[in-house]
């Protein structure tokens, strides 16, 4: 990349980051914290439980679908 787009660049990174669903991520990094402590078959186990409690919990599918499509856009528009 060159030098004069980079910090733009990681501004525009550190934007995308920001703007993704706090909790949902919060909690991604939790169970991958929780995850590490145990054997694979246990982390496979949490990680599922997890997200049945996640997709339980209330969400509105058409709200989380329409997140799916902005990333998938943006990343399309990062190559």
């Amino acid at each position: 990349m060159p030098h004069d787009e980079l910090v733009p660049f990681a501004q525009q990174l550190a934007a995308d980051i920001a703007s993704n669903d706090q909790a949902g991520v919060r909690r991604m990094l939790q169970t991958y914290d929780e995850g590490v402590l145990v054997d694979g078959r246990e982390a496979w186990a949490i990680e599922g439980r997890v997200a049945g409690e996640w997709q339980a919990g209330g969400r509105d599918g058409a709200d989380l679908e329409a997140r799916r499509k902005a990333v998938t856009e943006r990343g399309r528009s990062q190559v």
